[in-house]
């Protein structure tokens, strides 16, 4: 269950390096992960690419378990301005969602709760277009 401190709305960045590290800061501020986790994603980032660019206007960053999970979970960042992460098919993105996992099967259970969401364009758009953290959280939580 997502609540108002797993929720960032209207985030300045200026690169998806910042916003990577931005999510994964309210991550660490939310028990979810250690700091180390912030560079496993950045790791990840520069090693593979926009792969997490899941579709259009949504990023789902996230590392291995052993790069610093604590409990699995996610938080969610709506940014300032879309932001173009290199992916060619679904940027720019507008929402950022940091995802950690203990093991392979919190992985799996963290994509299959979120994927109402990821399959839902209608929730994206009112997500992007949320200013309260209220809307965001009933938008998760249905």
């Amino acid at each position: 269950m997502i609540t108002e401190k797993h929720v960032a709305l209207n985030i300045a960045t200026d690169s998806p390096q910042d916003a990577i590290c931005q999510v994964g800061q309210l991550m660490v501020n939310n028990g979810l992960v250690e700091p180390s986790y912030i560079e496993g994603m950045l790791h990840i980032y520069e090693e593979f690419g926009p792969y997490w660019v899941l579709t259009h206007g949504l990023a789902m960053p996230h590392a291995r378990p052993e790069d610093g999970a604590i409990e699995s979970g996610f938080v969610i960042m709506t940014l300032e301005q879309p932001l173009n992460f290199g992916h060619e098919e679904h940027d720019p993105v507008s929402i950022v969602i940091g995802m950690s996992a203990t093991d392979q099967n919190k992985h799996i259970e963290n994509i299959q709760q979120l994927t109402q969401v990821l399959n839902n364009k209608q929730k994206i758009n009112m997500i992007m277009q949320a200013k309260e953290y209220p809307e965001v959280i009933e938008i998760m939580n249905r």
